[in-house]
This record gives C-alpha cells, sequence and structure tokens, in this order.
C-alpha cells in the first residue's frame, strides 16, 4: 500500500513538472510571435537583422503567413537573399537536392519581383553551369514566362542554351530540309521563345504557300513582351500582306498602318498600303484612315472601315 501511494505522488509531481515545461515553452513561442509582431515594418531593421529576419521566417513557417505588420513586398527581399545563402551553401557541399529545396520554397512563396528569383538561376548557373541552370529555369517559366522584365533579367541564359541547340542543329544537318528547319525552330522556342525563332517558321511556311500557318507564327512573334525594333515593324507588314492575300482586308489594313505610325517615312510599307486602298476603291480614304487609326486605335478603325467599305460596295 505504501509503495503505491508512492508512486502515485512521483507521478503526480512528474505530471505537474511536464505541465510547467511545456507552459514555458508554450509562453517561449507566444512570446516570440508577439515580439514579432511588434516589430515596426516601416523601420524595416528586420531585414538587416539576421536574428529578426529568422524569427520572421519562423513564424511564416508555423503560421503560413507572415505577421500583420509585415508586408510581403517588404520581406520578399531579405527571404530571397536568406535563401540564397542557404542555396549556395549546399550547393558548395553538392547536396543539389537541398538546393532545389531552397529555390522551390521562395518559388512558391513568390511570385513578386521578377529580380528576386532570377538571383536563384545566375547562383545555378555559376555554380553548376548552363544545362542545370536552365532545367531549373524551366520551373518558372509557367509563372513567369510572359513578363517582359524576366525575359530581360533571364534572356542571356535562353539564348546561350537555345544558341548550344541550334549549333548542334547546323553541324548535323549543314544543307537541311524546310521540314527539318520547321522541327529545329519549333524545339527553339520551347527553349526561348525569341520573336526571331517564330518569325523564322512564319517565313519558312510562307515559301511553303501555308499562309495560315506563317499567319499564326508571325502573330506569335508579335505577342513576346520584347520591345518593337526592326523584326517587330518588319513582322507588321509581313501581316499586312498575308492577310491581304487571305482577304482579310480590315486586318491587311491595320497591320500595314501600325508599320506607318512607327515609322512614317518607311516607303514599301506605304506603298503597299496604297496598293491594297487602290484595290479595295478606298484610296482617297488614307489620309483619313492614317489619322483614325493613330489617335484612336484599332477598334475605330475598323468601326470607319466597315463604313466605308459597305458603301464603296
Amino acid at each position: 500500500m505504501f509503495l503505491i501511494s508512492f508512486l502515485m505522488i512521483v507521478l503526480v509531481i512528474v505530471f505537474i513538472g511536464l505541465i510547467l515545461y511545456l507552459s514555458k515553452d508554450i509562453k517561449k513561442m507566444n512570446d516570440e510571435d508577439l515580439a514579432i509582431r511588434n516589430i515596426d515594418y516601416e523601420v524595416k531593421y528586420y531585414l538587416q537583422d539576421k536574428t529578426l529576419l529568422e524569427k520572421v521566417i519562423h513564424f511564416y513557417i508555423k503560421n503560413n503567413k507572415l505577421p500583420d505588420n509585415i508586408l510581403k513586398k517588404d520581406f520578399e527581399p531579405a527571404y530571397c537573399d536568406y535563401l540564397l545563402e542557404k542555396t549556395k551553401d549546399a550547393l558548395k557541399n553538392n547536396d543539389d537536392s537541398l538546393a532545389e529545396k531552397y529555390f522551390d520554397t521562395f518559388k512558391n512563396f513568390s511570385p513578386g519581383d521578377t529580380l528576386n528569383i532570377t538571383k536563384f538561376i545566375r547562383v545555378f548557373y555559376v555554380a553548376k553551369g548552363l544545362d542545370y541552370a536552365y532545367e531549373q529555369l524551366k520551373k518558372i517559366i509557367p509563372i513567369y514566362g510572359g513578363n517582359k522584365e524576366f525575359y530581360n533579367n533571364i534572356q542571356d541564359i535562353m539564348q546561350k542554351k537555345a544558341n548550344e541547340h541550334l549549333m548542334k542543329f547546323e553541324q548535323e544537318y549543314p544543307d537541311p530540309s524546310p521540314d527539318e528547319v520547321i522541327k529545329e525552330y519549333t524545339e527553339l522556342i520551347e527553349i526561348y521563345p525569341h520573336r526571331v525563332y517564330f518569325i523564322k517558321l512564319g517565313d519558312i511556311y510562307q515559301q511553303k504557300k501555308d499562309n495560315e500557318a506563317a499567319k499564326d507564327f508571325y502573330l506569335r512573334a508579335l505577342d513576346i513582351p520584347q520591345k518593337p525594333d526592326k523584326l517587330y515593324k518588319g513582322t507588321h507588314h509581313k501581316l499586312g500582306m498575308i492577310f491581304f492575300e487571305l482577304k482579310q482586308h480590315k486586318n491587311s489594313l491595320y497591320h500595314l498602318l501600325e508599320v506607318l505610325k512607327i515609322r512614317p517615312s518607311h516607303k514599301s510599307a506605304s506603298s503597299d498600303l496604297v496598293f491594297i486602298c487602290q484595290n479595295l476603291g478606298i484610296q482617297t480614304y488614307i489620309p483619313k484612315l492614317k489619322e483614325i487609326y493613330n489617335n484612336q486605335g484599332r477598334d475605330s478603325l475598323f468601326e470607319y472601315l466597315d463604313t466605308i467599305l459597305t458603301f464603296i460596295k
């Protein structure tokens, strides 16, 4: 009986001790959370203080959200740099899977500033080379693919990969057939969706007298988020003539007028505009067409063309 009573007392003491220990731990966690909530994000000193930053990160991991007083846009650069250092350390230790885990962690936290995510690709490129960096890059292309800044930040790596692919093709096929060229450039736009590759495919299909396919690739070339250049103007010009052959006259005039809006002195586009308008019997309306398109845009141009083309008929 005495032994049972003694054991009961010991169990009670252990139970009370456990409760006190856990309550102390919970209080510590709650105090840390409270301290993080009290951080003045206007001062942003947690961005420079690694200890505070790690507390914010632990808070984020535990709660799957940031404290209310910390903005994501403020936290993201510091979080990026923190995970970048972890990634570099993992790569130095040849732990590729851990490095990729850190990258995936930030990828899932973003999207935000495209410069931050592309820093990881640079780290992979320096540490592991072009092929490895490009494999990681492919993970984020579906997320950032339509972003102009993203392409500007990372296009040199995509270009190097595409150049490597094209050089290998040219060595294997010194005199390729049109179908072989189509296959190669279709693969190139998967590696690096540069405007020039879409235009090349459009040119080949135009040579094959497949204006529908040529039109589609020229239009896709214009969708690429790159600055307007000679290729941009030239593609609009090509589309103007293809749409004319397809008897889609409003689209034809729109693309030619776009060329002339960018470069009013473009002689070839100007003469083609005159030729098409003469063919439609609306050559006297050319100054008005330019005025409407330049000042009001494509929709107003199409409305006006609907009116005068109906009237001419």
